[in-house]
Parts: structure tokens; C-alpha cells; sequence
């Protein structure tokens, strides 16, 4: 019976993603093919096969809304208007904004990491972690990382109306 127990305990294999109620699972074969790179650490003694936040969340379904003069302004560019909270298996979070992950529009760096020097992270970190060498301090940084939610705060906040 106690075999049972631990089957239900266990984490989910994988990293999960959620948008828009859909749910997309990526082992570290499917991070690999999302152009993954070795990210050396802030002081240089470490290398982390690692892939960007952004990256991941692109894969998993985010796309770029219209934009142009005929786009509707609420439309455009929505998925400027999401956030992603990242949760760790122990229930800690950091929020981020998309626009401040993409590339062409912020300065923030957030990197999903499954390896440091070569080998697979220590339970205690891992399986999966979150880097944020842009970050003056490590707060939103986490350790065994499990999900990544996307929210697209127009479903929250809704827009101005005019009159």
C-alpha cells in the first residue's frame, strides 16, 4: 500500500506548461530541441544546459497577435498582456511579464535549466530550475521548478472603454 502512496506523491515527469487551460508537458529531449545552449553562471565556475523562458513558452502554444494599423487595439500584440508565474514543487512562485522575456521587447534573461556541468541537476534543485542572471538578486530564481502558467491578463483586467 505504500508503493501506492508514492506513486501519487510523485511529480509529474517533465515541466509542465499551461495555456489557456491547455496543458503541454516537455521532457528534457523536447528542451534540447528548442535551441538550448550551455549559459555560463554570474562568476563563470559553472555551465548550465539551459533554454530560454520565452522559448519554452513560445513551443508550447504562445503566438504573436496582430499588429499593424488595421489590428484592433485589443488585439494587438496580445501576447504582450501575459504573465508567466513560474511555481516550484514547494509551492514558491516568480511572475514575470512576457514582454519583459521577449527578445525583441525586454531586458529580462530567464533561463530553464536541467543540467549544470554536464549532468542531470541534484534532487534538491532539480530536475528543472530557473535562472535569472538579469535579476540584481536571486529572488525569483527557483529550484525544482514544475510549472510554468501563462496568463493572459486581459482575461483579468478587462480593457478601458470609452465613451
Amino acid at each position: 500500500m505504500i508503493w501506492m502512496f508514492l506513486l501519487v506523491m510523485a511529480p509529474p515527469a517533465g515541466l509542465e506548461v499551461m495555456i489557456g487551460g491547455a496543458t503541454k508537458r516537455f521532457d528534457m529531449a523536447a528542451l534540447e530541441g528548442l535551441d538550448a545552449l550551455d549559459q555560463p553562471s554570474a562568476d563563470g565556475r559553472d555551465k548550465f544546459r539551459a533554454v530560454s523562458v520565452e522559448a519554452v513558452v513560445r513551443a508550447a502554444g504562445l503566438t504573436n497577435g496582430p499588429f499593424g494599423k488595421d489590428a484592433a487595439p485589443r488585439d494587438k500584440h496580445h501576447e504582450l498582456s501575459n504573465v508567466i508565474v513560474a511555481a516550484a514543487r514547494d509551492g514558491y512562485q516568480s511572475v514575470f511579464s512576457f514582454a519583459e522575456l521577449a527578445d525583441k521587447h525586454g531586458a529580462t534573461k530567464a533561463w530553464l535549466v536541467w543540467q549544470r556541468n554536464g549532468k542531470a541537476l541534484s534532487e534538491e534543485e532539480g530536475p528543472f530550475r530557473l535562472l535569472v542572471p538579469s535579476d540584481h538578486n536571486g529572488s525569483r530564481a527557483i529550484h525544482q521548478l514544475v510549472r510554468l502558467n501563462v496568463i493572459d491578463m486581459r482575461t483579468i483586467v478587462k480593457p478601458c472603454e470609452t465613451h
